[in-house]
């Protein structure tokens, strides 16, 4: 649905430019140079962008539409045109405005969720940026299902009788996911023209891409589990099998705290071919240090340990780890973990952010199974 078709239909010249330029979203001051043009053409080719677009409202429910670095639309918003057409007039173009300028034009926001005028409606701006400089927005809107604000605070009735609802946590985690979704996938775009602009010879760049390209593909398995119906302990599994292949790590797995603090267990377990696991299904542990802190823990080869640690580790033929927290209704007692049984290992930081990912999709799996 033409968004320009939607607000100026009377408008006959160049309507979709003309709305975007009437609303003060073309930022003129800032012209595109000609490796954001690339970037982006690269994001569009063949409709890509769209079909993901696509492909993620249909998943979380929310409504979305993307702009680039001057505020010049690149996607429209998608769905029945006839919920798109009261979803777009419910939109204060004056705060859509300065969200968007506020976003992009911010060192340290690259993200901001308001409420509007209407009970049920929120409205988020994801910028996507490059060395500071913001390469595309996303623009999205959530009609809420789960609000009870009286009409009276806001002077508009609630939006009603639209197919795609959601609830409010679930807008906010959307907002996060596509956020983090979308910088791996502006990366990994930028990643490829350097390599292309640099050295189509260099075997470093090759590798290089086809690590970022690992990465990608590896993250997409794992938010089309969103969409699996299988029982959670199978989903996790493939979860954990689909970052455990891309780190190249021995093991990994989801561990349960039980009631008492000072027992666990594995809930779900990966392995490489060939690799021993230091714990098994169906058995309840001591809980070892490692699985005792709220906070992520990162132990390379290097890791300064207590001699108790390190036996610890060493009974389990673990060489080196990384363990996140999956913080579910605010309480930790579940934890991810990495292990390397086979080799020293440091972790680099493009590794620790991946699996910073693989468990927001994880917490996702878990809220929507209700775990």
């Amino acid at each position: 649905m033409k968004l320009a078709g939607i607000f100026f239909f009377h408008r006959k010249r160049n309507r979709k430019r003309d709305w975007w330029r009437m609303t003060a979203f073309n930022f003129d001051n800032r012209m595109q140079g000609t490796d954001a043009s690339l970037l982006l053409q690269s994001l569009t080719e063949g409709g890509q962008l769209e079909k993901w677009q696509e492909h993620f409202c249909a998943l979380t429910g929310v409504f979305a539409c993307c702009v680039d670095g001057r505020g010049e639309p690149v996607t429209e918003f998608g769905g029945e045109p006839g919920e798109i057409r009261r979803l777009v007039r419910a939109i204060d173009r004056e705060q859509l405005k300065e969200m968007l300028w506020r976003v992009t034009d911010s060192e340290l926001e690259d993200q901001a969720i308001e409420t509007t005028a209407i009970p049920n409606l929120r409205l988020a701006v994801v910028s996507v940026k490059i060395k500071g400089k913001a390469e595309l927005s996303w623009i999205l809107c959530g009609v809420l299902h789960d609000t009870d604000a009286p009409e009276e605070e806001y002077g508009n009735p609630p939006l009603s009788d639209f197919s795609r609802t959601m609830g409010e946590k679930e807008f906010y985690r959307a907002v996060d996911l596509l956020r983090d979704i979308s910088t791996e996938l502006v990366n990994y775009k930028a990643a490829i023209l350097k390599a292309r602009a640099e050295s189509r010879k260099s075997l470093y760049l090759k590798n290089e891409l086809e690590r970022v390209k690992k990465r990608m593909d590896a993250l997409t398995d794992m938010v089309q589990l969103l969409e699996s119906d299988d029982a959670v302990e199978g989903i996790m599994t493939r979860l954990l099998a689909a970052a455990g292949e891309f780190l190249g790590v021995s093991w990994a797995a989801v561990c349960r705290n039980l009631e008492d603090g000072e027992q666990m267990c594995i809930a779900a377990h990966w392995r490489s071919s060939g690799a021993e696991q230091p714990y098994d299904i169906g058995v309840n542990y001591e809980t070892p240090f490692f699985l005792r802190s709220e906070k992520a823990l990162v132990i390379s080869e290097n890791a300064m340990l207590q001699t108790e640690e390190r036996q610890e580790l060493s009974e389990r033929g673990i060489k080196a780890l990384i363990v996140l927290p999956v913080a579910l209704s605010g309480e930790v007692n579940m934890r991810v973990c990495f292990a390397e049984k086979a080799k020293e290992r440091t972790w680099e930081v493009e590794e620790i952010t991946f699996l910073h990912d693989a468990v927001r999709v994880l917490r996702s799996i878990l809220e929507r199974k209700g775990r």
